[in-house]
């Protein structure tokens, strides 16, 4: 991913994207918004997940990300939930976030109007009148210059893109990285009891609107919620204008897209070729062809049910605009001067082709936090917007972002190589393809990325990548320092092996392993556990056993003195594995450079154990890093020792 020499350039955001077609109903020809004065939903809810290092927020403090979505639901449309928090009081304070009563018809042309508040452009309509091949509608723009109104959603959501210390404040298209709608995205109504579907979720739209962002490392909240299209802070970078962007005149219709859509923003449309079968009826039947601004002649062009058609926005506001169709339903030549013109939105299909088929949603820098405004709407100008449509559907919405421009499962892991990974970012689904089709070149032993468990944050390191055949080509000895190994750098949780202390039965019968495998498994991220390769482990027995243990199939293990120190001290299975490629680079044994085996627990350095039961003619005791680094060794009864273990992805 490029994530350096940015150059920013800022857009005042927005063109548009939405439709907007009309032929007369009252003279038998078409108009979307003839019936949209009492369609509504009722309810909503809404999940949004991320993968490749991407973590989501709805206020700059708790943050989510793989597996774990965000959920917002709409009981008394207030309750949101996130991990750290459970209630409305998850965005920040000042928010001016809206959960409506009902989501009705509107329209959009995708501009953000209002600098200081940032708020979307919509059109409602105040009247409409049928004429010989058209229709006049009077529309106004909704009154959400200071606070959202009802009808649609409106929330912030703060993303997250890596954390490291390299940030750059200028925006600049070629170096940012492409942020893709996951493929498993989607918007649908539910509707209960015997009532019709006629497809509402089918005109759905959302729309993400970049203001601006700032580094993740040192950034501070306050800043961060506040930001709009006109703020001017140190340390914020605006992304609602392109200053070296061409003149952008939004009401004469002249839009530069390349400098803007799926730059800063753009707008989803769920199910552009979805339509109800009572829609299709509806229009094949009443739609009419025009021959001149007044005129109209034969039926339209009939559509079927998975026809994309393209909607039309309106472009100025004015008394008596005379609206046309437009030539992807009527092939009437029509002027500017009709106020309305085809503006694109991203369609499903964008995010579920892969290579160069696959666009962006939108862009994000290199280790930043962006505000991004989204909004949720049933769009009015819609085809798919009509008479006989269902009134009070639930509408469900699920969207997540990620960097994957090659779906994996269709491209048999050949296209991986020509994008660049690394171990912080990719998914780990993208990192087990790299790793069994042996394209790992690109993950340095030493990295680190972070997984969250319990809503807790914990730095994973890349431990080992190498196979020596004298060790993991034997089928007796321990597969746990082969191939590619991942160990916690932060320790979970503090807790004994044994009570009372003893280490007979070594590893196999201890309290560890039963909450590796079991309790602490079930916890994981699904991508992560999904990814986990089942190993082979091999520990040393104590004095009171007289053989080591093999135990198949594990997928979480505690590491053994030698895989870090290198020695056989203590250990009778010593022979059996080898020492980790990590703390091979480091130089550590018993005596030296022993900082690189510390842990933390709780931001604290503390001991933790080893899997290998003392040698020695105690049989209580088990081997341990201590608190300075060293090799040591404790009763197995401790409950002041970390447990930190280790896994492999294949």
């Amino acid at each position: 991913m490029k994530k350096n020499n940015r150059k920013f350039r800022k857009v005042f955001l927005l063109i548009a994207v939405i439709f907007i077609t009309a032929v007369t109903l009252a003279v038998e020809t078409y108009a979307w918004f003839v019936g949209l004065s009492t369609v509504e939903t009722n309810s909503f809810s809404i999940a949004i997940s991320s993968v490749d290092g991407l973590e989501l927020s709805l206020n700059g403090q708790y943050w989510t990300s793989g597996s774990t979505p965000l959920l917002i639901k709409d009981n008394n449309h207030t309750y949101i939930t996130e991990t750290g928090c459970s209630n409305a009081n998850c965005a920040y304070s000042g928010n001016k976030n809206k959960w409506p009563t009902a989501l009705v018809p509107i329209s959009s042309n995708g501009i953000l109007f209002n600098t200081t508040n940032s708020k979307l452009t919509f059109f409602q309509k105040s009247s409409l009148s049928a004429n010989l091949g058209g229709y006049y509608i009077n529309s106004s723009i909704l009154s959400n210059t200071t606070n959202e109104v009802d009808g649609y959603v409106a929330f912030d959501l703060f993303i997250r893109n890596g954390r490291g210390s390299s940030y750059n404040n200028l925006f600049d298209f070629d170096n940012e990285e492409d942020i893709f709608l996951s493929a498993n995205s989607y918007a649908n109504t539910v509707i209960s009891g015997n009532t019709p579907d006629y497809g509402a979720a089918n005109s759905l739209r959302v729309g993400f609107f970049e203001l601006g962002r700032v580094a993740s490392r040192g950034y501070n909240q306050e800043t961060l919620t506040g930001i709009q299209c006109d703020t001017n802070t140190t340390g914020v970078t605006r992304l609602c204008y392109f200053e070296e962007s061409p003149n952008i005149t939004f009401n004469s219709g002249s839009y530069d897209y390349d400098a803007l859509q799926s730059r800063t923003w753009n707008i989803w449309e769920p199910n552009y070729a979805s339509h109800s079968t009572g829609l299709v009826s509806y229009f094949n039947n009443s739609c009419k062809k025009r021959t001149g601004e007044n005129t109209y002649t034969d039926a339209c062009q009939p559509i079927d049910v998975g026809t994309s058609k393209k909607t039309y926005s309106i472009t100025t506001i004015a008394s008596n605009v005379n609206i046309y169709d437009g030539l992807d339903i009527n092939e009437y030549s029509y002027t500017s001067s009709f106020a309305v013109r085809s503006l694109p939105t991203y369609k499903t299909s964008d995010a579920t082709s892969s290579g160069s088929s696959k666009y962006s949603l939108l862009k994000l820098a290199g280790n930043s936090i962006t505000k991004v405004r989204v909004y949720i709407w049933l769009e009015g100008q819609d085809i798919d917007n009509f008479d006989i449509i269902s009134k009070n559907p639930s509408v469900q919405v699920k969207f997540g972002f990620t960097k994957d421009r090659f779906a994996i499962e269709d491209t048999n892991n050949n296209a991986i190589n020509t994008r660049t990974s690394s171990f912080q970012d990719d998914s780990w689904d993208r990192i087990k393809a790299n790793v069994q089709s042996g394209n790992t070149s690109q993950y340095k032993v030493g990295d680190m990325r972070t997984v969250r468990i319990d809503g807790n944050e914990y730095r994973l390191r890349l431990a080992n990548k190498s196979s020596p055949s004298e060790i993991c080509s034997n089928s007796t000895n321990s597969q746990t320092a082969c191939g590619f190994v991942v160990e916690f750098v932060d320790a979970l949780i503090k807790k004994n092996m044994r009570s009372p202390a003893t280490n007979v039965g070594g590893y196999p019968s201890s309290n560890i392993f039963t909450y590796l495998n079991g309790e602490l498994y079930e916890k994981l991220p699904e991508d992560l556990k999904n990814s986990l390769l089942s190993t082979r482990v091999v520990s040393g027995h104590g004095a009171g056993d007289s053989a080591d243990f093999v135990s198949n199939d594990q997928k979480l293990f505690l590491l053994s003195g030698k895989e870090v120190y290198n020695t056989s001290t203590y250990d009778t299975a010593a022979s059996k594995t080898r020492q980790l490629d990590y703390y091979v680079e480091k130089g550590v044994t018993q005596y030296i450079n022993k900082f690189y085996a510390k842990k933390q627990f709780d931001l604290v350095y503390g001991s933790w154990w080893f899997r290998t039961a003392t040698n020695s003619a105690n049989n209580q005791f088990t081997c341990t890093v201590s608190d300075s680094g060293g090799y040591s060794s404790v009763g197995a009864n401790s409950t002041i020792v970390s447990v930190a273990p280790a896994f492999r992805i294949g």
